[in-house]
């Protein structure tokens, strides 16, 4: 499963995202943070070579990725190229190329879903964040209408932190994936409930734990 946090800075989506570092999920985060420290321009200061840099650098790390959580992903890049492009940082032709580059990723990638985090508190000014509370709106509304413009299905993450979290995690229960997974469970749960699997780890295959035919002979399982 692939899950991406999105939405403007400040916004909470790295404080959920830290509550799943001990689960089977890896975790992207820090990503513009990092290549800011490397000299790449960001938010508002952004041109095109520095926004062709973060998406390539996204695009990258999700392609390395099976099962990840995110709190950035390629459609943030897209909302501030958008940005740059409306106030004049960047050419239109520019920010068309990249949206028709993150369609191409989406199409590719069907098994990303999106939990988007609204603007619901102050931003906590840092190094990196930008303190202008018009900049950070536009760019949330830019995210929301790229996830409706693109046709991505998402859920809306509202509310305190610990209600954001339990969303997040409820969530993850009703995805057309996690329910795929139970009805499949649940169909073969007679043969499942009788016999241990684990995966091979060099092709990943499902195999029978045969520990028990070992011990005990066949006729046992």
């Amino acid at each position: 499963m692939k899950i991406i946090l999105t939405g403007a800075q400040g916004t909470g989506k790295t404080t959920v995202l830290n509550e799943f570092k001990n689960s089977d999920f890896e975790i992207v985060t820090e990503v513009v943070r990092n290549l800011a420290k490397k000299g790449v321009k960001i938010n508002e200061d952004g041109d095109e070579k520095d926004q062709t840099k973060i998406f390539n650098e996204y695009k990258k790390i999700f392609s390395s990725k099976e099962h990840f959580i995110s709190d950035r992903g390629l459609i943030d890049v897209v909302a501030y190229t958008v940005y740059l492009a409306r106030h004049g940082k960047v050419s239109e032709e520019f920010a068309n190329k990249q949206i028709k580059q993150l369609h191409k990723f989406i199409l590719t990638n069907p098994d990303i879903f999106y939990c988007y985090f609204p603007i619901e508190f102050d931003v906590v000014v840092d190094d990196v964040r930008d303190p202008d509370e018009d900049f950070r709106s536009e760019i949330s509304d830019i995210i929301l209408s790229l996830l409706g413009a693109l046709g991505l299905g998402f859920v809306v993450v509202r509310g305190s932190v610990e209600e954001r979290i339990e969303k997040v995690k409820d969530w993850f229960t009703k995805t057309d994936y996690v329910e795929a997974l139970n009805k499949t469970y649940k169909e073969y749960e007679s043969f499942t409930g009788e016999v241990a699997f684990f995966m091979e780890q060099v092709t990943g295959h499902t195999i029978c734990d045969f520990g028990v035919a070992l011990q005990k002979g066949t006729w046992y399982i």
